[in-house]
């Protein structure tokens, strides 16, 4: 029997509320972060419980395996193939509609070690985030590897110090999150009372840690962002071909260099944001206000 909540939909919207509503089954997946079809979500699993007889309490792992089939049963049904499937998790994950909890986090660079944060309290500030932003525009998507999109986390921890915010910086790219910087954001250092989304509150704390870079032909700031840098080619954002550069004629020892850019539909390539943080002046306060 088809689902009623899925009637009158296109296919490609059919098959982004099929992947939410499975991804959100599992016991394991934050709900704090709705999906922007959650309306549509919450009434496939309310129709499906229905049927099976569950109620909202059950919430057991026989209760998920059987919505898990039944879910499974009604892609099936209406025969979209895995190709398909994944290419709608990639197309929600690209423009940033997947939940928190629907993405594949992977960790880039070396900032753990370098500021000895721990994989797992990152991990849980992305899926439990009090404020998630999605920074760059959601161009048409399309199936490609070779640029970004900015998501940031933010979530409170608390310490002896009191509270303060963990700000998690992350490449997007489809269905994956890669997360390139974690950042501890102290309210007793950073004035961030008037400050309401996590981009504000990433470029307050660059602002405040961070070298002054340049980036050619634009004014020297500690926070670069959303700068054309003309024609667009595949070497343009990489390890080893940094955009900006240090004011002074060479980096810091103790710096920790971040930037993400994209492409636009129109092939510019656009720097949506850079920044170096002086380790020797974030280092102490992590000390005094984090553990």
């Amino acid at each position: 029997m088809p689902i009623a909540a899925l009637e009158g939909l296109d296919p490609k919207t059919a098959a982004a509320v099929l992947v939410e509503a499975a991804l959100q089954v599992g016991p394991h997946i934050s709900h704090d972060r709705p999906s922007v079809w959650q309306t549509q979500v919450d009434e496939v699993l309310d129709e499906l419980r229905t049927r099976l007889n569950l109620s909202a309490t059950d919430v057991d792992a026989r209760a998920h395996q059987r919505l898990d089939d039944a879910l499974a049963d009604e892609i099936d049904r209406v025969a979209f193939s895995d190709i398909e499937l994944s290419k709608a998790r990639r197309s929600l994950g690209s423009t940033g509609e997947l939940s928190a909890g629907g993405y594949r986090v992977r960790f880039q660079g070396n900032f753990l070690a370098t500021f000895k944060e721990d994989e797992k309290f990152i991990r849980r500030c992305i899926d439990s985030a009090e404020f998630t932003q999605h920074v760059n525009p959601a161009f048409e998507w399309e199936d490609r590897f070779d640029d970004y999109r900015i998501s940031l986390f933010m979530k409170k921890a608390k310490a002896k110090s009191g509270e303060h915010w963990v700000i998690v910086q992350a490449n997007r790219i489809n269905d994956e999150l890669h997360v390139i910087a974690a950042w501890r954001a102290f309210p007793r250092v950073l004035n961030l009372e008037s400050l309401v989304q996590p981009l504000d509150v990433l470029r307050s704390f660059a602002l405040h840690y961070g070298e002054i870079i340049k980036a050619p032909g634009h004014p020297a700031k500690a926070f670069l962002e959303n700068i054309d840098l003309g024609a667009w080619n595949r070497d343009r954002f990489s390890e080893n071909n940094r955009v900006a550069e240090p004011v002074i004629n060479r980096f810091k020892p103790q710096t920790y260099y971040v930037e993400t850019g994209y492409r636009t539909p129109a092939g510019r390539a656009i720097l949506a944001c850079a920044y170096s943080i002086d380790a020797e002046l974030y280092r102490p306060d992590l000390r005094k206000y984090a553990y």
